[in-house]
């Protein structure tokens, strides 16, 4: 996952123009220590979760508060989503087929 200068909350990001090439250098550098220090954590964006599921931003909004079938946490004011919270999300959603005759005994 790449972080974006967009996803960190508002006291951590840089308060005067800060050159890209900075920028960008900064978050190769936390996504690298994200990778070493915490190798199993994968989350997602409202964004990057409608991406995912093919569907807008909104139905994603919606799925989370409206039918509070996914399961999410705040980092500050941003919503983030679990990679385990949405792969099981999905596996809850899926119907039997004709073919899965194992689902249906």
């Amino acid at each position: 996952m790449t972080l974006r200068i967009e996803d960190l909350p508002e006291h951590l990001r840089p308060k005067a123009e800060v050159p890209e090439e900075a920028i960008e250098s900064l978050m190769k550098a936390l996504d690298l220590w994200m990778s070493k220090n915490h190798p199993g954590i994968k989350v997602y964006t409202i964004a990057e979760v409608a991406e995912i599921l093919k569907c807008s931003e909104r139905t994603v909004k919606g799925i989370i508060h409206s039918k509070k079938e996914l399961q999410y946490f705040l980092v500050g004011k941003e919503i983030r989503v679990a990679h385990e919270a949405l792969s099981e999300y999905i596996k809850n959603k899926q119907r039997p087929t004709v073919f899965d005759t194992d689902l249906l005994q």
